[in-house]
């Protein structure tokens, strides 16, 4: 019984001492309880921080995509425009040319049909000189004068720009 007794005694020592370092243990974890809601409301606070930036970051990436997408619609439309314009001025140099020729041809014709109104009016001026003898033989007189060569070819050559203007006007 002595033993048995000294067993219960030594049995009741270590308990003493595990009691005490629980007690010590317990004291410990009782001084992490507020550092361990701290951190848990602290962990929470940066999660929802983490999904709020989250939701930001996504929705910040989803307006990039979209503004990077309307750039290249401009930027496509732009060259677009920048090939059209291109064709424009491709074709506005070609009108223009064709205009220069065409103007070039139209003076060239009214040189050459200014000539031959001054050959016709030569020709005219001497067939009335011509047949101003005869006339003057007959006793009837018509109403008819004879204009000068001068007077003919700036009434031919003037209604000739007249012709012309007034079908510049008509386009």
């Amino acid at each position: 019984p002595d033993e048995l007794d000294a067993e219960l005694a030594k049995m009741q020592e270590k308990l003493a001492e595990s009691s005490g370092a629980n007690a010590a243990l317990i004291s410990q974890l009782e001084s992490l309880n507020p550092q361990l809601s701290q951190l848990e409301r602290a962990l929470s606070d940066t999660k929802r921080k983490l999904e709020t930036e989250s939701t930001a970051r996504r929705q910040a990436e989803l307006a990039q995509d979209e503004a990077e997408a309307r750039a290249r619609e401009a930027e496509a439309s732009l060259e677009s425009l920048r090939a059209e314009s291109d064709q424009v001025h491709e074709q506005l140099a070609f009108r223009e040319e064709e205009v220069e020729e065409m103007r070039l041809e139209l003076e060239v014709e009214k040189e050459r049909h200014s000539v031959e109104l001054e050959e016709m009016a030569a020709q005219l001026a001497e067939a009335a000189k011509k047949d101003a003898p005869k006339n003057q033989k007959d006793e009837k007189k018509d109403d008819i004068s004879v204009m000068s060569e001068d007077d003919f070819v700036t009434m031919a050559v003037g209604s000739a720009d007249g012709v012309a203007n007034s079908n510049d006007n008509e386009e």
